[in-house]
């Protein structure tokens, strides 16, 4: 029972997300639900992988020195730039 459960689990986990940054950099990442999915301060050459619960898009994201971080979600490069405003990037994920 417990290996169909963890299968369950994997298949119901939506896409992930993937960041990293140059310097150090703080993201934020909230579920359509209004709960926090990801908060942390990355550090440069650090990268992070979020796992996405399924249902949970779409995902509001906040990026703080934005400019120092890449963000890719489901296998695409997301641009920041036109979205960040002195520095941090506020955007959504479908």
């Amino acid at each position: 029972p417990t290996s169909s459960a963890s299968t369950a689990a994997t298949a119901a986990a939506g896409p992930s997300l993937q960041l990293e940054a140059r310097a150090p950099s703080w993201v934020q990442v909230t579920a359509s639900d209004g709960k926090v999915i990801f908060s942390q301060l990355l550090q440069a050459g650090a990268p992070q992988s979020v796992r996405v619960p399924a249902g949970s898009a779409p995902l509001s994201v906040v990026v703080g020195n934005a400019p120092q971080t890449t963000v890719n979600y489901a296998g695409k490069p997301v641009d920041l730039a036109p979205n960040t405003r002195a520095n941090v990037a506020r955007f959504t994920l479908k």
